[in-house]
């Protein structure tokens, strides 16, 4: 019978895992990730007291009830359908995942040692590619890739690095609050591996945030000391490494314009669509993932389901969506040991690049802030 401490060493395992195991099918809307840990979860909760996360409850059921609702008003078709029960499984594997009693630090452990790995291999990506003109495909074996169109054009063939994971934001997610940890717990030598391969990744969500992540760390500790000295010494490396690199300046430096901010559906071009819906889409959305067939439908205008989080909450589930996304938000940050503020902060400021809502990185983000948390201030119901 195995032990309670290998019970929960193989569901740290699992959790460090699980954002790279949900690039893999299994059924359709459930993904090989949500299959391993809703089996743990499931495993977990017979043995242990289930605790409904209330405040995330509630922010979910009401979004799905506005979901439906404007399937209901624009026309319930199988995308709606497919959307409205994608929410339900995501309900279910936020719910449970973010039941589980883990301690940050011993999450830490587990996470740091799978984000070393996928570093060190996005690193051999990128030697072998501009040093020996190869292109090292990454991929777990035996598994399918839930979209099969990433192996026909992976980013490694044009010089971006993508380790485990489908493209290098990706990695960008999963490493920035390791790296934040790695800081804040002083691992000098995990923090300039890490800090080094989302520079090499060209991801400017990695890059950019890493770098916040650095001064933001050393303005709030400011000692001239060795510690600031790294951090300098950090950014010194990751500038090097930027003017060597073609496409750093393609990637990252052509971005960080007031040009590609105006025009990128990731920060400010959506703005331009919102004077295009009348006020009681504006008010309750369009629903989950319906932005490419509304605009194209009823104002000719070709855009894709994406967007920053922000934004795109309030285009599938209006103002009113936004609204309570922010309550679950402040909610958040209320319960969080304070000593781990940062990585609430990363989690905020991530969200206004990158779309976050309802995937598994979301999942991964608020599992950790709630690890993070003061447990005896979290709002939990038990069943």
């Amino acid at each position: 019978m195995i032990s309670k401490n290998n019970f929960r060493n193989t569901g740290l395992i699992i959790f460090s895992l699980f954002p790279i195991l949900s690039f893999y099918s299994f059924i359709p809307l459930l993904h090989f990730g949500y299959l391993i840990i809703l089996i743990y979860c499931i495993i977990y909760l017979f043995c242990n007291k289930f605790r409904i996360n209330t405040p995330l409850a509630i922010t979910i059921t009401i979004l799905l009830f506005i979901n439906i609702l404007n399937g209901i008003t624009y026309g319930f078709n199988q995308g709606v359908a497919n959307n409205t029960i994608g929410m339900l499984v995501f309900l279910v594997i936020s719910l449970g995942v973010s039941s589980l009693k883990f301690d940050i630090e011993k999450v830490f452990i587990y996470i740091k040692i799978i984000g070393l790995i996928v570093s060190v291999l996005l690193i051999l990506q990128f030697v072998l590619f501009y040093f020996y003109d190869y292109a090292l495909v990454l991929k777990l074996p035996f598994l399918t890739l839930r979209y099969p169109e990433y192996a026909l054009n992976w980013s490694i063939y044009s010089g971006r690095p993508n380790s485990l994971f489908m493209e290098p934001a990706h990695f960008a997610l999963f490493i920035l609050p390791i790296f934040y940890l790695s800081l804040k717990r002083n691992t000098k030598l995990t923090s300039l591996i890490l800090f080094v391969s989302l520079f090499l990744s060209t991801s400017t969500l990695g890059i950019v945030v890493a770098i916040f992540i650095i001064i933001s760390h050393y303005i709030y500790n400011f000692k001239f000391n060795r510690n600031f000295m790294f951090g300098f010494v950090s950014i010194i490396i990751g500038i090097l490494i930027a003017l060597n690199l073609n496409i750093i300046q393609d990637y990252v430096v052509d971005k960080l314009t007031i040009e590609y901010f105006a025009n990128s559906m990731r920060i400010f071009r959506p703005i331009t669509y919102f004077k295009e819906i009348d006020n009681v889409s504006l008010v309750f959305g369009i629903g989950l993932n319906q932005m490419e067939e509304y605009f194209l439908t009823n104002f000719n205008i070709i855009t894709h389901n994406y967007s920053n989080t922000y934004f795109f909450t309030i285009f599938s589930f209006g103002i009113i969506g936004l609204l309570v996304w922010l309550f679950f938000m402040y909610s958040l940050y209320k319960n969080i040991n304070k000593k781990y503020i940062g990585l609430f902060i990363v989690f905020l400021v991530i969200q206004f690049t990158d779309q976050l809502l309802f995937n598994t990185f979301l999942i991964y983000y608020i599992a950790l802030i709630v690890f993070s948390s003061n447990k005896n201030t979290i709002q939990y119901s038990s069943v």
